[in-house]
């Protein structure tokens, strides 16, 4: 052996003992005499590295690999020290693959330092490399798969995970990762799947429990919440989990039980905004007062968005919408675009009577973002149509929109059951989350309750968050009735299917709780809408069943349905069992006082204009309002000052916010000579509700369904004549009718008669016409 030999070796025996400095003196001596002895740089850098000279140890090893390029334990040295430097160290590995590239223990070190250094995306090719070193090994393609998943490659990813469930086939982790992948690509239902399996496979898997119920949660939350559950058992001191199955049993109807979960884990943990808030939203639900749970939410977070947009939802309901208004742009300070404080901002406004500034929120909001979410889009809709300036054709176009965006492709539509045979009951299904006192079930009691039980057989399916003695009523008249407020769209689509329904019938539309991805599921094979919503709902169903005046035969062009005209239309009134008796007016010295109960969303500015108006063409005449916001003093003076910049005083406006009761409400009719209909928004209820209490109604004909109801209605009970044509004639036809005090004497005794026995009061007739719409489109439907 030469001196030098015999010098290096003496050098490794030194760094072995851990005899550092004697290390390092012999490969300096060793040096001197051969500065290009790639050894003795090797040793003297490793002896450096050990002493923790990490600088030294890096230029002493490039220095070998320098001397000796060729010889790859050098270059894994000199990466080793740049590793432990925290230098980058993925180049110095790629060399020495590249003499080495069988090495499977240099690709899982250059995976590790890629990850590091570059990011996830330059780790997808030494998995790939390691993946085909070792083709047996699953884990590996599963790390493949999360670093192509990281990366927004799902498709490669999910390839990846199934290539690895392949190869182990019971490691829950494969199942859980493709499960996400699935999830991020929109496939709800079989991510599910995949998390059933990783949960069967590893069943104290709380992450695969937890991503269970959120991707359950918003089709089917009572699923949701026994999968949230299972996170809880396996994780019961993370509040979170705990809070996590409150909210499922909030959205699946069970508010009672959601607020059992809050006020236990509150008990130990009361620090928590989020749970407080939560807490409120059950309360709420439950018709209580979530007002002091709220206000806690805020004191330990003023910054939480989501309780100040709970709190503004509070004073809404409680008919002060001008202090949700603060509530809900308070909430967008903190959180800007937040889409539930933008509609409650919407909301708001409308209800404080600014129509017009309700639809710029909404659409500075599209603008921003295209796709709003489901409720905020309908909400929009709904608002339109007190837009005097939309067309019919603008209006289609914006619900078709809704479509397109907001319902499941006909791929995933369900095959309805087969038909039976045409002599067994029709089996009608009508959904609506109305099912309680509400217009809706104003105008559908009757129908339901006039129905062939002979022939026909109904089901009611009630998405209704707080019924009341309404909902008992309903629920007694049905055949059968279930409660789906629980129930996501599939779920429900699947319960109508298994029903047998022949003829399912909408009442909602795009109003508040739209169940209308049930039916674009075509759970049944005759599709209806009807009642609840003016105007089309843009889904291409069976049809929508209308009343000719609104909709002639030639306005087809306006519907995405095929238009299904009742011959005498398709409302049927019916009356409060406490509604007074119509008295003779006794106004005030002979003055006329002109009246409105409609929501003050409807009160466009073309509407206070006309009014005023008509005010100014009535001597001394006087303007009764009444709506829930105009409880709120500051929405009450905002409307005074609107009329007052038309010129009428504010003395002759008087204004009435919440009545004790149905009875008070109508009995403030008395008050009242004519009721003026707003437009192109017309009045349905309220329009009924004067003329059972014999006051005549003037309205205005529009173009569009939302603005000819006060046309129909009014023809139904033999006043075409108070029917306007534009806003001149409106105008004076109330000031004519002002004039001649004995033809409103005798209406206000003769108009509930007229009701009673005319078209509005026929439910048996309007359940034949019903029955044999469904009849007539279910023989025409394909046979399945």
């Amino acid at each position: 052996m030469t001196g030098t030999g015999k010098a290096l070796l003496a050098a490794l025996e030194h760094l072995e003992a851990g005899r550092l400095s004697k290390t390092e003196a012999l490969c300096s001596r060793i040096l001197k005499t051969a500065p290009r002895q790639a050894d003795a740089w090797r040793l003297a850098g490793l002896a450096a590295a050990k002493a923790g000279r990490m600088a030294e140890a890096h230029e002493r090893l490039g220095m070998a690999v320098r001397c000796a390029p060729d010889r790859n334990n050098l270059r894994l040295n000199h990466a080793a020290a740049l590793a432990a430097s925290g230098l980058p160290s993925a180049d110095a590995l790629r060399l020495t693959l590249a003499l080495e590239p069988a090495r499977d223990d240099l690709w899982a070190a250059l995976a590790a330092a890629a990850a590091r250094e570059e990011g996830t995306a330059a780790t997808i090719g030494p998995w790939r490399a390691l993946a085909g070193l070792r083709p047996t090994d699953g884990d590996l393609r599963r790390n493949l798969g999360v670093a192509l998943h990281e990366t927004g490659r799902l498709r490669e990813a999910m390839a990846a995970y199934g290539e690895a469930i392949r190869l182990s086939p019971f490691r829950a982790e494969a199942y859980f990762n493709r499960a996400n992948a699935l999830r991020d690509t929109g496939d709800q239902r079989s991510a599910a799947r995949a998390y059933r399996v990783a949960l069967a496979l590893a069943p104290a898997s709380a992450g695969a429990a937890r991503n269970l119920g959120l991707v359950l949660l918003p089709a089917d939350p009572r699923a949701a919440a026994a999968a949230f559950r299972i996170a809880a058992r396996v994780e019961p001191e993370r509040v979170d989990a705990a809070f996590d199955v409150a909210t499922a049993l909030l959205a699946s109807g069970d508010p009672g039980g959601a607020l059992a979960v809050f006020d236990e884990t509150l008990g130990r943990h009361p620090e928590r905004p989020d749970g407080h808030n939560g807490r409120a939203l059950a309360l709420r639900d439950l018709g209580r007062s979530g007002d002091h749970a709220t206000a806690r939410a805020l004191a330990l977070d003023p910054g939480m968005a989501e309780a100040w947009v709970n709190r503004a939802q509070g004073w809404l309901e409680l008919g002060r919408p001008s202090a949700a208004g603060i509530g809900s742009r308070r909430a967008l300070r903190l959180r800007p675009g937040y889409p539930a404080a933008v509609d409650l901002l919407a909301r708001s406004l409308h209800a404080s009577g600014h129509p017009e500034r309700a639809l710029a929120v909404l659409r500075r909001m599209v603008a921003l973002t295209p796709i709003l979410p489901r409720g905020l889009h309908s909400n929009l809709l709904l608002i339109q149509q007190s837009d005097p300036c939309a067309d019919s054709g603008s209006l289609l176009a914006e619900h078709r929109r809704w479509n397109r965006l907001h319902t499941p492709p006909p791929g995933a539509r369900i095959s309805p059951a087969p038909r039976r045979a045409a002599t067994k009951p029709l089996r009608i299904g009508y959904l609506s989350a109305d099912f309680y006192t509400h217009s809706v079930a104003t105008f559908f009691e009757p129908l339901l309750a006039a129905h062939d039980r002979r022939t026909v057989h109904t089901i009611c399916y009630a998405a209704v968050r707080r019924p009341d003695p309404t909902t008992t009523r309903l629920r007694a008249l049905a055949d059968e009735w279930r409660d789906v407020a629980g129930l996501g769209d599939e779920a429900l689509a699947a319960l109508i299917r298994a029903d047998g329904i022949d003829a399912l019938i909408d009442l909602g539309g795009h109003t508040g709780e739209s169940r209308l991805g049930v039916l674009a599921m075509a759970p049944a094979p005759v599709r209806l809408t009807a009642l609840g919503y003016p105007g089309t709902t843009g889904l291409s169903l069976e049809g929508r069943m209308i009343d000719p005046i609104i909709e002639p035969p030639d306005s087809q062009h306006r519907s995405s349905e095929p238009l299904i005209h009742l011959p005498d239309g398709f409302l049927c009134y019916r009356p409060p069992d406490d509604a007074p008796a119509p008295q003779r007016r006794n106004g005030n010295s002979g003055a006329v006082t002109f009246g409105s109960f409609n929501t003050l969303g409807k009160l466009t500015g073309s509407v206070i204009a006309v009014w005023a108006d008509v005010l100014s063409a009535v001597p001394d005449s006087r303007l009764l309002l009444k709506s829930p916001g105009l409880g709120d003093p500051a929405v009450s003076e905002d409307l005074r000052r609107r009329f007052a910049s038309h010129g009428v005083a504010s003395d002759r406006i008087d204004l009435v916010g919440w009545t004790a009761s149905r009875a008070d409400h109508l009995a403030l009719y008395g008050r009242i000579d004519i009721g003026l209909d707003p437009f192109p928004y017309n009045g349905t209820t309220t329009t009924c509700e004067a003329m059972w209490m014999g006051v005549p109604v003037v309205a205005l004909a529009g173009d569009r369904h939302a603005a000819r109801v006060g046309m129909a209605l009014l023809t139904r009970v033999g006043l075409t004549d108070l029917i306007a044509t534009d806003p001149s004639d409106y105008r004076r036809i109330a000031a004519s009718l002002a004039t001649d005090a004995p033809r409103r004497a005798a209406l206000r005794l003769e108009l509930r008669d007229r009701m009673r026995d005319g078209p509005l009061g026929d439910a048996a007739g309007l359940a034949r016409a019903v029955e044999a719409a469904c009849r007539r489109l279910l023989e025409a439907a394909p046979l399945s």
